[in-house]
């Protein structure tokens, strides 16, 4: 059980792509068309009105012939909605091009969080009630953060529970077996001789009981 630095490096390179793209998405520019009647520039049509926008972007009207049309945009939920002529020039022979000025853009913000991932091995149908503790020790004192059930042999579970930037121990306790073998399919022939009993002392949370020797 610990935490795999292989997974949790294919959830940012998701995250990072995700946002990459939706960031640019976020923004496009808007389009427009006018049209002319008697050499003056009357009315203007929003063909597309773009998204990402702020505050109303600059309009310019170039060609057609003609000088001194001006005109202003409406924007609504970061979209041109409307554009509004406010002085309609003179001596434009045909309609001149609209050029809508481009969204502002914003800076690209990534949040980054450290989260553990524990990697839990049983069989489907355990029961693990997941523990984390400060230090490890007789004193240690073990809170739990969740009960999980396995569905296969091998469960991931991220703590989005302790605070970030926490650190600590986790151990997964078994509550409840789920099927199990039967006994007749656990044993395994063993030749006759000696074997090793107990747990080295140097091992963490060693009970005095847990003596080595040969048997």
């Amino acid at each position: 059980m610990a935490p795999s630095l292989a997974a949790f490096g294919r959830w940012l390179a998701l995250m990072l792509l995700a946002g990459l793209t939706l960031a640019a998405q976020a923004q496009t520019t808007a389009t427009a068309t006018a049209a002319v009647v008697n050499g003056f520039v009357v009315v203007y049509t929003v063909t597309a009105g773009g998204s990402g926008y702020t505050e109303p972007p600059v309009v310019t009207v170039l060609g057609g012939g003609g000088t001194g049309a001006t005109a202003v945009a409406l924007v609504a939920n970061g979209v041109v909605t409307q554009i509004n002529p406010v002085a309609a020039g003179s001596g434009y022979t045909s309609p001149p091009e609209v050029v809508i000025s481009a969204p502002p853009v914003e800076p690209t913000v990534l949040a980054l969080q450290m989260i553990p991932l524990l990697t839990i091995h049983g069989l489907p149908g355990d029961t693990n009630k997941i523990e984390m503790a400060n230090s490890l020790g007789a004193g240690a004192v073990w809170v739990p953060l969740a009960t999980v059930v396995l569905t296969s042999t091998v469960l991931e579970w991220y703590d989005r529970i302790s605070p970030p930037g926490s650190h600590g121990f986790y151990r997964a306790v078994l509550l409840g077996p789920g099927p199990r073998p039967t006994p007749g399919l656990r044993f395994v022939w063993l030749p006759a001789g000696h074997f090793v009993m107990g747990s080295p002392t140097n091992e963490v949370d060693r009970d005095v009981i847990e003596l080595t020797f040969w048997r």
